[in-house]
């Protein structure tokens, strides 16, 4: 079983030629709606590929290279894949939310009866949430190695690969969970930071204060220029950090596909050769 999948990510990305450059041209393509990120989904999945393959390299040196022709279908499989997923935990959430709605005092009758419920709703919607992580972590790796967007979709597969490593999967989706949080609250702490000083300066500008024509409009337009700064510099580093935590997590995710031993997978619907294994020592 692979450990250290952070660590050991962090020293394959780290240790690539150019790695800041080429997460900041990331960074850039992923700005592009929808097109963006098929090519960065694409670019890191075609890599991750490579290690669960066992071929152990550095980034690739071109984002747009498409040397296997699949850079731009990989991609697309891997956003569908990631889309369907995630309607699994919305659904959940939106069939409660219609219940309450519609059951009206029934439902706030059986909250009051069972305090618990309060509890355990979110718990439940949580835990939908890391499964779903799981799954889609999964079939998107098995969706790169085929080539394929049904070789993602097969839950039966999918979950078999789970069941074989699920403390190694979780981990990788603690490690995407943690440094998706780091994110939020870096852009929402740089955001109420630059926010705060635009309306200092403004006010220190605007003569302390004075809201009299022209400082009190010369004010009011300086404060809305520094929200609008800070939310484009906040946007552009979210998808910063966006393509840094999904660098480190797709790499990682290929370590953890490695030790499936993709060299010897057959089709789709094969068993894969634990289960091959298994089947003859019985």
């Amino acid at each position: 079983m692979q450990q250290g999948y952070f660590d050991t990510a962090w020293s394959d990305v780290s240790g690539s030629p150019g790695w800041v450059g080429k997460l900041l041209l990331l960074t850039l393509v992923s700005l592009i709606p929808v097109f963006g990120w098929i090519v960065v989904l694409g670019y890191l999945f075609g890599w991750a590929r490579e290690i669960a393959w066992g071929v152990r390299a550095p980034l690739p040196a071109r984002i747009f290279g498409n040397v296997d022709g699949l850079l731009y279908s990989r991609g697309a499989s891997v956003l569908v894949i990631l889309f369907l997923f995630s309607l699994a935990p919305f659904l959940l959430s939106c069939l409660y939310e219609g219940v309450s709605d519609v059951g009206g005092s029934v439902a706030e009758r059986f909250l009051n009866l069972v305090p618990v419920a309060h509890v355990a709703t979110p718990m439940i919607t949580l835990a939908a949430s890391l499964i779903a992580v799981m799954f889609a972590l999964v079939g998107s790796m098995r969706a790169s190695i085929y080539g394929r967007l049904a070789s993602g979709l097969q839950i039966n597969r999918i979950w078999t690969m789970i069941r074989y490593d699920m403390n190694g999967l979780l981990r990788i989706a603690g490690m995407a969970a943690l440094l998706s949080l780091a994110a939020v609250g870096v852009v929402l702490v740089l955001m109420i930071v630059i926010e705060g000083l635009g309306l200092l300066v403004a006010w220190i500008v605007s003569g302390g204060g004075a809201h009299v024509w022209p400082r009190g409009f010369g004010m009011a337009l300086f404060a809305a220029f520094c929200v609008i700064a800070s939310l484009c510099l906040c946007s552009a580093l979210v998808s910063a950090m966006m393509v840094f935590a999904t660098t480190i997590v797709v790499r990682a995710l290929g370590h953890w596909t490695a030790q499936f031993d993709v060299a010897h997978w057959r089709g789709q619907d094969d068993p894969l050769p634990f289960e091959e294994a298994q089947s003859s020592r019985i």
